[in-house]
């Protein structure tokens, strides 16, 4: 992948300065905080080394990143009520994010036609819909509407490298992902179907009657519904892209156009349901009826997000709880949110997920507090081209992986612990000196670096390990030198965010 030309985030990156917890003091609880399904052992909140904190573990799943203000607030007011604050994501006061990004990135606002028109914009869009998307990440309140926007961007992936869709995503990402995130699947399958970036990605543009072409008919139930065993034939492949002949794009506008000359107005059978014929149009959108009502398309969704939120590998027990509400809510995105996390399943899979390349990055910027300047969206965008997980830069349509294998090599581990330590020297030193405040020997310094930075203790043994290798003889209660303490404070920080502690979820 060349990405080089793309990513140079310092020229399109707003100079922001921004808390990470914007809006977190705007919000009061609307339901009892103490009405929890956990019990006492998994509600701890001394941050204890046995298990993960249910603070931090709910922290970690919602967010990009948790913080000790977001935790905190998690605290203060209970689970329930902070995930109903962010599924009404809407009333979350972003702290002017939006209106910076869009006076610091005038791509994300453009017009397809503007788009089209200008070839400034079509050079510039991809570069500033990633910096956009990445700082959104880092620096949003709304952080579980970012992990939806994150999941459906992966789920109807579109390569942002790949022709006009390098100006076409930024319209599909402001039109039709982060308004229907969290609405109904039915909602966004339908425009997602529509999307001039989808169509021309895979193909559909040129699906006609006399040159049929069955690429978006695949791929539409293999990975947008019913999944690779949801119970299609390829009779079924090919009369769903009967059904979406002439779903096309008006090429100087960049819009959706149904080109009636071009479809195929027979009778079609999918899935065992006949479309009788002359429907036109309505027989793409009747298609799009059948596969989102589907139980397997339930089924299919429910295993993906119970796979992005819980465990690599979903128990089934929770996917069908997942499957069920899907169905009785007609896909209604936050009710199967919420089954999801008031599950004991959600609540018993701790440090079960292992973050990938973003999500390493954002929480890695969330924890140490840096802003949303220039030379720091260079760092990002640089280290995660080294990761190889830019957004929206996955070549194939099944999105970026979403299990710990595909991410833990060798190498890819290398990288993650070159990138902590980067960014760990980066970080201001007030940062440091005020994670220690009055931490003097190495004992002290391994506390105080845990709680700032992983925001709980680590086992005896990784401590013992610690003190063996960064203090080596040093008495573990014996005083350090003054002028020594930042150089080991930052030494221990980049062993432990380059450890399971923070690179697990």
């Amino acid at each position: 992948m060349n990405t080089s030309r793309m990513l140079n985030a310092g020229e399109a990156s707003p100079e922001l300065s921004l808390n990470t917890e914007i809006g977190a003091r705007h919000w009061t609880a609307r339901i009892d905080p103490n009405s929890v399904i956990i019990d006492s052992t998994q509600r701890n909140t001394d941050r204890s080394t046995q298990a993960v904190p249910w603070p931090l573990h709910f922290a970690n799943r919602l967010s990009f990143g948790a913080t000790d203000k977001l935790i905190q607030v998690i605290e203060d007011n209970g689970w329930q009520a902070f995930l109903e604050w962010q599924l009404d994501y809407e009333t979350i006061d972003d702290g002017g994010l939006e209106e910076l990004l869009n006076k610091n990135l005038p791509t994300l606002g453009a017009s397809p036609q503007e788009l089209i028109a200008s070839e400034e914009f079509q050079r510039k869009a991809a570069r500033e819909l990633i910096v956009a998307s990445l700082s959104r990440q880092s620096f949003s309140s709304r952080q579980l509407f970012e992990r939806l926007v994150e999941f459906w961007s992966d789920h109807f992936n579109v390569s942002i490298f790949d022709g006009p869709v390098r100006y076409l995503k930024t319209v599909e990402d402001r039109e039709i992902i982060r308004p229907l995130a969290m609405t109904r699947f039915r909602d966004i399958l339908h425009a997602n179907a529509k999307s001039p970036a989808m169509l021309f990605y895979l193909d559909n543009y040129t699906n006609t009657a006399v040159g049929p072409n069955e690429n978006y008919a695949r791929e539409l139930m293999e990975l947008h519904t019913l999944g690779v065993n949801g119970g299609y034939t390829e009779k079924d492949v090919l009369e769903v892209s009967r059904a979406l002949t002439g779903w096309t794009i008006r090429r100087r506008q960049g819009t959706f156009f149904f080109n009636r000359a071009a479809h195929d107005y027979g009778e079609k059978t999918v899935l065992g349901v006949t479309i009788p014929a002359g429907g036109g149009i309505s027989d793409g959108e009747t298609v799009l009826d059948i596969l989102a009502e589907h139980p397997s398309t339930a089924r299919f969704i429910s295993t993906k997000l119970a796979r992005r939120f819980v465990s690599d590998s979903p128990p089934e027990s929770l996917v069908d709880k997942l499957a069920a509400t899907f169905t009785a809510t007609d896909g209604d995105i936050p009710s199967v949110l919420r089954t999801l996390f008031t599950s004991r399943e959600f609540w018993l899979n701790r440090e079960t997920k292992t973050k990938r390349p973003i999500d390493y990055i954002s929480s890695t910027v969330r924890t140490l507090g840096l802003a949303a300047d220039r030379r720091v969206m260079r760092f990002i965008t640089s280290r995660l081209e080294v990761l190889s997980q830019i957004p929206f830069g996955w070549h194939a349509p099944n999105g970026y992986a979403d299990v710990a294998g595909y991410w833990t090599t060798a190498s890819a581990l290398i990288n993650r612990w070159n990138t902590t330590s980067t960014a760990v020297k980066e970080t201001p030193a007030e940062t440091i000196n005020t994670w220690l405040g009055d931490a003097a020997s190495p004992n002290e310094v391994i506390a105080a670096m845990s709680a700032g930075g992983l925001h709980r203790e680590v086992s005896p043994a990784d401590k013992k390990t610690l003190l063996e290798t960064i203090f080596a003889a040093w008495p573990a209660a014996q005083s350090l030198p003054s002028e020594k303490l930042e150089y080991y404070g930052r030494v221990t920080l980049i062993a432990l965010l380059s450890s399971r502690y923070f690179q697990l979820r």
